[in-house]
């Protein structure tokens, strides 16, 4: 057999080379002038992350609608800044200088010229030990990641910080929340105010400051459980809900207050909640599936 023979690249003018290039094309051209854009966005929005970045390779239209500003596309490619390991915010914002003196990883965060990383949408600082207190560096980091769409701080205790506030304040965007075994949201969600595009809130065996008007059945329709950026709201999970030990509750108080703050949360929610994940009592969730028929009720 000759050693030597040249195999054959997809890069040279052979066959095989010319069929791929000719089916790539065809693929292109079938994404390009078959589909119409309306078509292809609500293609897209049934895609997850990597098929994304995928799907944008195949031509210059897909990248445009996807990784630019189409209208009416709302999946897009998010950029995530991922900080790994029991780390202290002062560790993570000293490293964060590290990053700003390195040209590239500077270029790659996309820094504003008010030190702001606009590109970053997620952000997540929970702990998988036991809960610790958020401390005032997180309100700069807020302030550096003003497009910030989603926040897990899960294992954290927010009381008397003011976090909440500045989250709220700094990153108008914010549409998804977790607070995970966390300590200090107030039910009201008073703290919130200013996330109007808020559509999931995610807070599992936590404590919760409030008073008796978030419960009041009776009375204070306009207070109830977090009335104070409910607008958009569209998914909320309160599981194992507790109240912080002043209130004085014994375990009986706990569980009657707990079902009247979710049922009046229910009653009162906006027209965009679907989905609310509770502890609330089977008889409890039959009489409010009557009262909400569009909203599915769970444990």
């Amino acid at each position: 057999m000759n050693s030597n023979r040249k195999r054959l690249s997809i890069e040279d003018g052979s066959i095989a080379s010319r069929t791929r290039r000719q089916k790539k094309s065809t693929i292109a051209s079938f994404w390009n002038l078959l589909l119409p854009v309306p078509v292809i966005i609500e293609t897209i929005s049934w895609l997850d992350q990597e098929s994304l970045m995928n799907l944008c390779l195949v031509s210059k239209k897909l990248n445009g609608i996807i990784a630019g500003n189409e209208p009416g596309n709302e999946n897009r490619i998010i950029p995530v800044f991922e900080v790994i390991g029991r780390t202290s915010l002062e560790t993570l914002f000293e490293n964060l200088r590290g990053y700003f003196k390195n040209k590239k990883t500077k270029n790659k965060l996309i820094i504003a010229e008010d030190i702001q990383m606009n590109g970053i949408t997620s952000l997540d600082f929970s702990t998988s030990f036991s809960p610790g207190t958020i401390n005032s560096l997180t309100s700069a980091l807020f302030i550096m990641l003003p497009n910030l769409r989603q926040v897990d701080m899960s294992n954290t205790n927010i009381s008397a910080t003011g976090i909440l506030s500045d989250l709220s304040r700094y990153c108008p965007s914010l549409e998804k929340l977790t607070m995970h075994n966390s300590t200090g949201f107030y039910i009201s969600a008073y703290d919130m105010i200013f996330s109007k595009k808020l559509k999931e809130i995610y807070i599992d065996n936590s404590y919760f400051h409030g008073d008796n008007q978030d419960s009041d059945l009776n009375d204070h329709q306009d207070t109830f459980m977090f009335h104070y950026c409910c607008d958009a709201l569209e998914r909320v999970s309160i599981r194992n809900m507790r109240f912080m030990s002043y209130l004085g509750f014994d375990d009986e108080q706990q569980f009657a207050f707990s079902q009247n703050v979710s049922i009046k949360f229910i009653r009162n929610a906006p027209q965009t909640l679907r989905w609310f994940r509770s502890d609330l009592t089977q008889e409890n969730m039959e009489m409010l599936r009557m009262e909400r028929p569009g909203i599915e009720l769970l444990n």
